[in-house]
């Protein structure tokens, strides 16, 4: 029972730690609403179980033996980070204020790719999973992969709590067309950012 209860609280713990997805997440419900943040956790989730399937056959593995596939692994998710903040800030001066929400892209399919293009994804599935596997497991690569996406789940439920404050926030706090405007920018920056720390983090 000690055992649930640490994995539970783990996965808790981890969920909440600020990091690349989190900031997306935040970033995007803030500038475009509840919906739009439900639907990056859903993205996200789907993302982090391409981590899951990977960490789970032992894939993963080869990240750890070979640096230059993950050094080129994240430069490429660096790279896509920066090119979807340049794209935004395109789209800012581009587009009136009325038409920030008809341009955004998908919100499933940039979050999907924000997740699987960060490789320290796979290698935390792979290290803290195992330890909380069964002994003499017979099937080690499906228990892995169950276990695998039962801590996505627990951690998506803290994503969720995100989205819930982050609409919160924008609600009750701020609002009105200044504070769009400022946010399509802000959204602009959380991605620059990203790049620089998926590169030099």
């Amino acid at each position: 029972m000690d055992n649930y209860v640490l994995f539970f609280s783990s996965c808790l713990v981890f969920a909440f730690v600020p990091g690349p997805a989190m900031l997306y997440t935040v970033s995007r419900t803030m500038s475009e609403g509840r919906a739009a943040g439900f639907r990056v956790v859903t993205g996200i989730f789907c993302g982090s179980q391409v981590h899951v399937l990977i960490a789970a056959t032992g894939a993963a593995s080869f990240l750890l033996a070979s640096p230059v596939l993950f050094d080129y692994l994240r430069y490429a998710g660096g790279a896509y980070f920066i090119y979807l903040g340049f794209r935004k800030l395109v789209q800012v001066r581009a587009q009136g204020p009325g038409s920030f929400e008809a341009i955004q892209p998908s919100s499933f399919k940039e979050s999907s790719l924000v997740e699987i293009l960060n490789p320290k994804s796979s290698l935390f599935y792979l290290a803290f999973i195992p330890q909380f596997l069964p002994q003499a497991t017979p099937q080690p690569v499906l228990t892995l992969f169950v276990v695998g996406t039962l801590a996505n789940l627990i951690m998506s439920l803290g994503d969720v709590i995100i989205v819930l404050v982050s609409s919160s926030m924008k609600k009750h706090i701020i609002g009105g067309a200044g504070y769009q405007q400022h946010g399509r920018l802000a959204v602009s920056v959380i991605f620059f950012l990203l790049g620089g720390v998926v590169i030099f983090g």
